[in-house]
């Protein structure tokens, strides 16, 4: 099994779009079977998400 991971505030600093490039062809070339995105959030006008989305597992506190 393959895990990738990824901290997305790291995608919304300089140079955003090589990022975001070199991630999609890590993402193609290694198939990973899961990915784990960290720190992920929306902008405060953004409409609150309603459902939730396909694969999504919410992390509990121990």
């Amino acid at each position: 099994m393959k895990l990738m991971t990824l901290n997305t505030h790291s995608l919304v600093e300089e140079n955003y779009e090589k990022k975001l490039d070199t991630f999609v062809k890590g993402v193609i070339s290694e198939k990973p079977d899961i990915i784990a995105l960290q720190e992920v959030n929306q902008s405060i006008d953004a409409d609150l998400v309603k459902s939730k989305p396909e694969g999504y597992f919410k992390a509990e506190k121990p």
